[in-house]
């Protein structure tokens, strides 16, 4: 597999990490998503932190991947546009924007 190929493939992994990572934060009883008056639910956030993680680590991975490389640029922006629907997908159609925006800096900044 060339490596163009290769950094392509590995974004849509990041792709379907991003999407996995937004439904785990908006489900019911989420600790990330924020409640009524902004404040953060109980509980754990760790699926949410490993598929974060894991999807910033598979991004690091393509752009080592896309160094030097002669990649498609509208393959490229076309995978970039998929992650980055699926990592507003909540936020947009959330009816507390703001606090779904600002619920995963209160969990870390405590």
């Amino acid at each position: 597999m060339s490596r163009p190929t290769a950094a392509l493939a590995v974004g849509a992994g990041v792709a379907v990490t991003v999407l996995a990572a937004s439904l785990a934060a908006s489900r019911t009883g989420s600790p990330v998503a924020a409640t009524g008056g902004g404040q953060p639910a109980s509980g754990s956030a760790w699926l949410f932190l490993v598929l974060l993680g894991t999807a910033f680590g598979g991004y690091a991975a393509a752009l080592w991947l896309l160094r030097r490389s002669a990649a498609r640029a509208a393959a490229v922006a076309a995978v970039a546009l998929v992650v980055l629907v699926f990592a507003v997908d909540a936020v947009a159609i959330s009816s507390d924007p703001w606090g779904d925006l600002l619920g995963p800096l209160t969990l870390v900044m405590r």
